[in-house]
């Protein structure tokens, strides 16, 4: 996995989610993702949450294209696979959960395995971006080796 290319996807990544957003906007402008945490219900427009997501990997892209050069490699590989893995774990998990139970109790979040499973991803998911944090840091602190 280089670097100097590995921006693209994570941009391919964002217009899949750009794309979702817009078919989303445009079919069901009532589609609603709510997380019912203790008391208290969190509601998001499906559309607004792809949105989202499709800003921060298009910056993720963004700074690997600009800084792709100074990053340790293996950071890079692990903040990649974990940041592109849970996109596609939660597209795993969605799919896997519509074969096996009702679509309506999907959409209704009461499926616990679901909520649970997308909990435990986007948990992962925010956990893996201090990586990239940390590999620029690591990259603008450590000397460049000049060699004669």
């Amino acid at each position: 996995m280089r670097a100097s290319n590995l921006y693209q996807y994570f941009w391919a990544v964002a217009i899949i989610l750009g794309f979702l957003a817009f078919t989303e906007f445009i079919s069901d402008e009532n589609s609603v993702f709510d997380v019912n945490v203790h008391d208290t219900y969190y509601v998001m427009a499906h559309s607004h949450l792809y949105t989202g997501l499709t800003l921060i990997y298009f910056i993720i892209g963004l700074i690997y294209k600009v800084s792709g050069k100074i990053l340790n490699q293996k950071l890079i590989a692990i903040h990649t696979i974990i940041t592109i893995g849970s996109f596609i774990a939660y597209y795993i998990l969605w799919a896997i959960t519509l074969a096996t139970s009702n679509p309506d109790d999907i959409l209704d979040n009461s499926s616990e395995i679901f909520n649970t499973g997308i909990t435990l991803i986007v948990l992962i998911a925010i956990a893996a971006q201090p990586l990239l944090i940390a590999n620029i840091l690591i990259g603008l602190v450590k000397k460049k080796t000049i060699t004669t």
